[in-house]
């Protein structure tokens, strides 16, 4: 087995995990690392680089090592992903001059004003494939020059997530494409920095760092690296990708019009095309397979995030039960969820838990628990939660057919989609059948097989779909949908007559 070990890493918005695979893509072992996001402030998100970011790929790397039992010489490329997009103030040395600011922080609502009207959603669309909103990356860099000028001098390097655990790792700074196309600053058809943009957004050329393809080999393990993590000097890191783009590859999403529905923290469906499809209501970027971009079709902040906030504040007794050897309390949950008839007898919610991203773009909407009555459980709101992600989902599903942009196949992936009633409850809405692959951790081992082909241990993605197995097909209920699509109708209006008191109560916030 010597010289043929793949290692994939995924920095991620409530845990972190890696895997160690060969060749033939079995994996060796697996390690995973928990922590939480800091909210300082109302609609604040914020980690740590260094003690979460770095410390999480330490802790992984040494399990992984420690378990497998491989010689860390052996391990021919390393790839890390991560969330995305977001905002790593970095100095000349590496250290992180303030906590880096997530995907889901909508603090830069001013600064997201001002580039509307100085750059103008027009032209950030039609460069970038995106227009401007708490998803591009510089109003975040715009507004720690406006709020915190010593911290802007400080900074040497914006980088992302991964980004700063492959500098901890090679010394280089770097950004891939993928997340540099939801920068706000990319020519995504060119692939390089637009310097106009960057001048129109008040932010500093020399403060980016080098883009670059995914699977480009952008330096070596350093000693330092290597006495802190286990890993060999010398080994190859490369760029790496944004967490989405490697859980397509983990499902071997490759090809045009092939997607996947990511059952993680945020909710997203990402289709794979052979060029940029602009449209104000939904996000494109830079895919890490080359000549290939990805259709942002969903990207609702909140999915698997509500339903972990619901277990965590309403789910005492569950969790309590799992800490003791029983079912997850997830799946307890389902349950009790899975006796409430579709629609949850009128409970619906409006899943803006952390403002919304695609297709309303609105970082102040804020989520509702609408039509409770004293007959209603704690069951029934617990499916609602369920059921608010599908119908954001199907918003976008409704946004894809009117472009003829429909995927022709969805795969569901990763921790949500294990459950059944929620795929069950996702393509009754969507009437739309998933594909559920379960045999994969998702994106780190998609980066796994990334960095084997940005090393040359693989030529193409071809072996990668080899090796993906679908384990099941969620197909959707008729009747179900007929039901769904009262309510759904109710969702779709909720937001427009309520839009305008998400101002007054973040004016009452201090917000705006």
């Amino acid at each position: 087995m010597g010289g043929s070990l793949l290692l994939g890493v995924d920095i991620g918005t409530s845990g972190s995990k890696g895997v160690l695979i060969d060749t033939e893509g079995r994996i060796l072992a697996e390690g995973y690392a928990e922590h939480d996001v800091s909210r300082p402030r109302s609609g604040w998100a914020e980690h740590d680089p260094e003690e979460v970011w770095w410390g999480d790929f330490v802790k992984i790397t040494g399990r992984i090592l420690k378990d497998s039992q491989v010689d860390s010489a052996d391990v021919v490329g390393i790839c890390v992903s991560g969330l995305c997009p977001d905002v790593a103030a970095v100095d000349k040395d590496g250290r992180p001059v303030r906590p880096g600011i997530l995907y889901a922080d909508v603090r830069p609502v001013d600064e997201i004003r001002v580039g509307k009207e100085s750059i103008g959603d027009n032209r950030s669309l039609d460069t970038t494939g995106n227009v401007i909103s708490t998803q591009s990356t510089w109003p975040k860099m715009l507004w720690i020059k406006r709020n915190e000028p010593r911290n802007w001098d400080r900074t040497f390097k914006f980088l992302s997530g991964h980004s700063y655990v492959v500098m901890k790792l090679t010394g280089e700074y770097s950004q891939d494409y993928t997340v540099a196309s939801m920068s706000g600053l990319f020519d995504s058809r060119n692939l390089k920095w637009d310097a106009e943009l960057v001048d129109l957004a008040e932010v500093s050329l020399e403060k980016l760092p080098h883009a670059c393809p995914a699977h480009e080999v952008v330096g070596e393990v350093t000693s330092e690296a290597a006495a802190e993590t286990g890993l060999a000097c010398g080994t190859p890191v490369i760029a790496g990708c944004c967490d989405g783009v490697a859980s397509m590859l983990s499902a071997g999403v490759t090809e045009n019009g092939e997607s996947v529905f990511f059952y993680g923290t945020t909710g997203v469906l990402l289709i794979c095309t052979d060029r940029l499809v602009p449209d104000p209501r939904l996000m494109n970027a830079v895919n890490a397979i080359p000549g290939k971009y990805v259709l942002v079709g969903a990207a609702m902040a909140t999915s698997g995030a509500i339903i972990k906030w619901f277990r965590d504040e309403f789910a005492p007794l569950e969790k309590a039960a799992e800490r003791q050897g029983g079912v997850s309390a997830y799946q307890a949950l389902d349950s009790q969820a899975s006796k409430v008839p579709p629609g949850s007898e009128g409970v619906i919610i409006l899943p803006y838990f952390a403002g919304e991203r695609t297709p309303i773009f609105d970082p102040l909407a804020r989520g509702i628990i609408f039509g409770l009555l004293l007959s209603h459980t704690r069951a029934h709101v617990y499916r609602a939660a369920l059921e608010a992600v599908a119908y954001g989902l199907n918003h976008h599903i409704e946004i894809l057919r009117e472009l003829n942009a429909m995927p022709t196949k969805i795969f569901a992936v990763d921790g949500g989609a294990r459950s059944r009633l929620w795929r069950q409850i996702v393509s009754d809405v969507t009437e739309v059948p998933q594909h559920y692959i379960s045999k994969t951790p998702g994106a780190p081992y998609g980066g796994a097989y990334l960095a084997g082909y940005g090393t040359g241990t693989f030529h193409d993605f071809e072996t990668l779909r080899a090796w993906i197995e679908v384990e099941e097909t969620t197909e959707p209920r008729p009747e179900a949908h007929r039901t769904y699509a009262k309510f759904y109708s109710i969702y779709r209006k909720m937001y427009s007559r309520i839009k305008d008191l998400y101002v007054e109560d973040a004016e009452s916030l201090g917000l705006v």
